[in-house]
C-alpha cells in the first residue's frame, strides 16, 4: 500500500493485479483520516503527487467507486459500492470489520474523541451521554463504526 502511496508502485501489475495504472485517491491535508494514514501507513513518506486529494471520506469512496481502476483509503462505514481489501498479518488476510478491529487483528484503527471547553454541560453534554448511551452506540454500529461496547 505504501508503495502505491508514495509513487513507486505504477499500476495493479505492480501490486499482483491484472491491469495498467491506478488513480491514486487520497484525503486532503486537513484531514485526520489523512493523518493517520501517513503516520502509520506511509511512516511519514512523502505522498505522490499524483494522488488526487479530496475532501471527506464520501467523496473519496464516491470517487472509488465510480472508477474501476481507482484505489483510495477511508474509515469504515464508508464501503458501499468499493471492494475492501484485507492486509496481510503476520501471514493472515485480515479485512476490516468491528469484529477485527475490537479483537485487535485489525491494526490499522483509531479511536475517535469528543473535545471540550472544560467540562460539557448542557446540549453537548446530553449530546455525549446519548451517544455513550446503548442507543447511541447501537446508531455508531449502524453507520458501519466500531462502538464503545
Amino acid at each position: 500500500m505504501k508503495g502505491i502511496y508514495t509513487g513507486t508502485s505504477k499500476s495493479w501489475k505492480d501490486v499482483g493485479g491484472n491491469q495498467d495504472g491506478f488513480e491514486i485517491v487520497g484525503r486532503d491535508s486537513a484531514s485526520g483520516t489523512r493523518e493517520f494514514f501517513f503516520n502509520e501507513v506511509m511512516k511519514k513518506a512523502d505522498f505522490t503527487s499524483f494522488m488526487l486529494e479530496k475532501n471527506s471520506n464520501g467523496a473519496v469512496q464516491q470517487l472509488v467507486s465510480q472508477t474501476p481502476t481507482a484505489i483510495g483509503y477511508v474509515g469504515m462505514g464508508f464501503e458501499d459500492g468499493v471492494k475492501v481489501l484485507s492486509l496481510d498479518v503476520d501471514g493472515k488476510k485480515v479485512k476490516p470489520s468491528v469484529e477485527t478491529v475490537k479483537s485487535g487483528g485489525y491494526p490499522l484503527s483509531r479511536e475517535l474523541y469528543f473535545v471540550t471547553n472544560g467540562e460539557p454541560t448542557g446540549v453537548a453534554k446530553d449530546f455525549i451521554n446519548f451517544l455513550l448511551s446503548a442507543e447511541g452506540q447501537k446508531i455508531v454500529e449502524q453507520e458501519g463504526f466500531v462502538s464503545l461496547q
